[in-house]
């Protein structure tokens, strides 16, 4: 089973949300990896549907968690892994940021900086966005190894899946 927490530059935070977010990454809903390499990194980016965590036993450790599920929509959690393209060695140390774009729109629907959380251990980034039900549509993120450094940009295209749905009130 995958040990899941967020953290922040303090230290970790929510260790009670490990067990919903480990359902998360096991459910059917959860979109497989997809794995992409620009420049000197490779991505591993996971979708998942909030609705999946976002129940009445792990509500308040959702809110906590990235500023809360969006209320409205169709909420997923974006989880990207940031690899060393040459070593494979995951990095712990970039900033990476994120866009949902609905169709072939060049407007972002949501642009959010994502946020630091460990699974088993490991560095990976996280936040929610609202994703099209039924319509196509594409995740760019925009990945900085150094603070001065060039931005690595890597855009993941999704079409409609019968699981992405509208979520149940």
């Amino acid at each position: 089973m995958r040990t899941i927490v967020a953290a922040s530059g303090r230290g970790l935070l929510l260790p009670g949300f490990v067990l919903s977010l480990c359902v998360a990454f096991a459910a059917l809903g959860a979109e497989p990896a997809e794995r992409q390499s620009a420049g000197d990194l490779t991505v591993s980016l996971t979708l998942t549907p909030s609705r999946i965590v976002d129940d009445d036993r792990h509500r308040k450790e959702v809110q906590k968690l990235h500023g809360g599920v969006p209320m409205w929509g169709n909420p997923y959690h974006v989880i990207a892994s940031v690899f060393d393209a040459n070593s494979g060695k995951r990095l712990d140390d970039v900033d990476v940021r994120a866009s949902v774009f609905w169709r072939e729109s060049r407007l972002a629907g949501g642009h959010k900086q994502l946020q630091p959380m460990l699974i088993e251990g490991q560095k990976s980034w996280g936040h929610f966005f609202n994703v099209p039900a039924g319509d196509p549509f594409r995740i760019r993120l925009d990945i900085r190894r150094d603070p001065k450094g060039p931005v690595v940009t890597m855009e993941f295209p999704y079409k409609q899946r019968p699981h992405f749905e509208p979520r149940a009130k």
